[in-house]
């Protein structure tokens, strides 16, 4: 999959109270590697559990760049957690989490994570933003 825009839409889910990645937002984990640019800017989720899950497999072949913008999310358990892209920018999202994982999880990069004005309401949480990366 490469060069993917999801731009402004309305994703109303029935997750409950569930962890489970069958009611994610936008959930992508494949065998066919995440690739290229993806832009997900001006969503609104609610009822979902995972909001944005993007997966690739390493941060040196995945996706060139992933940018997550002014989002409204509403989510029972994660709120974005993009793994292995070369550079991450996520700017402007408003998270409310009812559940016990992290709102932002940013998974091993390459040249960068850039994070910026987000706004986050946690029911369940210590942190808000969780940043695992490697040299």
């Amino acid at each position: 999959m490469t060069s993917i825009n999801i731009l402004d839409n309305t994703f109303l889910g029935v997750a409950g109270t569930s962890t489970s990645s069958f009611f994610g937002g936008i959930y992508y984990t494949s065998t066919a590697e995440a690739k290229g640019t993806w832009r997900i800017t001006g969503n609104t989720m609610s009822g979902v559990s995972y909001a944005i899950y993007v997966y690739g497999s390493s941060y040196t072949t995945s996706l060139d760049s992933i940018f997550i913008e002014n989002n409204v999310i509403n989510t029972t358990y994660y709120g974005l957690y993009p793994r292995y892209a070369k550079y991450q920018k996520v700017h402007g999202n408003t998270i409310n989490a009812t559940g016990t994982a992290t709102p932002i999880t940013i998974c091993t990069t390459l040249y960068g994570v850039d994070v910026t004005k987000q706004h986050h309401k946690c029911r369940n949480r210590i942190w808000f933003l969780h940043l695992y990366l490697s040299t």
